[in-house]
C-alpha cells in the first residue's frame, strides 16, 4: 500500500502527509522508499484502522459468506479482528450478550440498540486498538460462550497464527471456554506469515472463506 497516493488523492496538504506518515513511522507501520512509503507487511500488531482498509472487499465478500450460515446463540466473543468488524456491520446482534477486546468494533456496536456489549479487563493495546494481556486472559477464564467468532493473520496448512503473542494467547483461552468456533478468513492471509499459533484447521467447527477452492485444497493438506 503505498500512502502517499492514498493521501494525496484526498487532496491534503504536503505538510500533512509528511506528519502523517512520520507518525506511521513511529509506529512501525511504514518503511520509507524512493519517492514515499511502504506499508511493513511484518510488523508485530498493525493497527485496525491500517487493516479495515486493506483489501476491505475480500473481507465483507467473506462476512456475506459465512453470515447465513452462523449457528444460533445468545453470547458470542468477536475478536479484534477488521474482518468480523466488516461482519459486525452487516449482522444482527440485538438481544445478544457480545464479549469483545476489540475496542472498535465495542465501539461501533455500542451505536447499536439492545446488545449487552463487554469489553474485558486488561491492557490497551496502541497499535491493536485492543485489549490484550495476562489481566484479559485471566477475565475470560472465568466465561462461557456459545460462540467464538474469530479470524487471524495468516493460516496455512498448519493451522491459524497471529503476529502477538498476547493475542495469539487469548483466542486460544476463548476457545476452549466457546461451544462453537467458527473462523472467517480472506484469501489473501492464505499467503501472509505470522509467528504464533492459535490453533489446528480442525480445532475449528467451520471456516468461511472467499478463497478459491485450488487454495483451500492447500490448506486441508496436513488434516488427520
Amino acid at each position: 500500500l503505498e500512502f502517499r497516493r492514498v493521501l494525496f488523492r484526498s487532496y491534503v496538504s504536503e505538510a500533512t502527509v509528511r506528519r502523517d506518515v512520520a507518525k506511521l513511522k513511529s509506529l512501525g507501520l511504514l518503511e520509507r522508499d524512493h519517492g514515499g512509503a511502504i506499508f511493513v507487511e511484518n510488523s508485530e500488531e498493525v493497527h485496525i484502522f491500517v487493516r479495515r482498509e486493506q483489501d476491505p472487499f475480500e473481507k465483507l465478500a467473506t462476512a456475506q459468506i459465512a453470515l447465513p450460515h452462523l449457528p444460533e446463540f445468545n453470547s458470542v466473543f468477536i475478536d479484534n479482528s477488521s474482518t468480523l468488524l466488516a461482519l459486525a456491520n452487516i449482522m444482527d446482534f440485538r438481544h445478544k450478550t457480545v464479549v469483545t477486546n476489540g475496542i472498535t468494533l465495542a465501539g461501533e456496536l455500542s451505536k447499536k440498540e439492545h446488545i449487552n456489549v463487554i469489553v474485558p479487563a486488561g491492557n490497551v493495546i496502541n497499535n491493536s486498538n485492543s485489549i490484550a494481556g495476562p489481566l484479559t486472559a485471566r477475565t475470560l477464564l472465568d466465561m462461557s460462550f456459545d460462540l467464538y467468532l474469530g479470524s487471524c493473520a495468516a493460516i496455512n496448512e498448519n493451522g491459524t497464527y497471529e503476529s502477538s503473542s498476547e493475542q495469539a494467547e487469548i483466542k486460544r483461552v476463548v476457545m476452549n471456554n466457546s461451544q462453537k468456533k467458527i473462523l472467517l478468513v480472506d484469501r489473501t492471509k492464505f499467503s501472509k506469515k505470522a509467528t504464533f499459533r492459535t490453533a489446528r484447521l480442525t480445532e475449528y467447527d467451520a471456516i468461511y472463506t472467499n478463497a478459491g477452492e485450488e487454495i483451500i485444497k492447500k490448506a486441508k493438506t496436513n488434516e488427520p
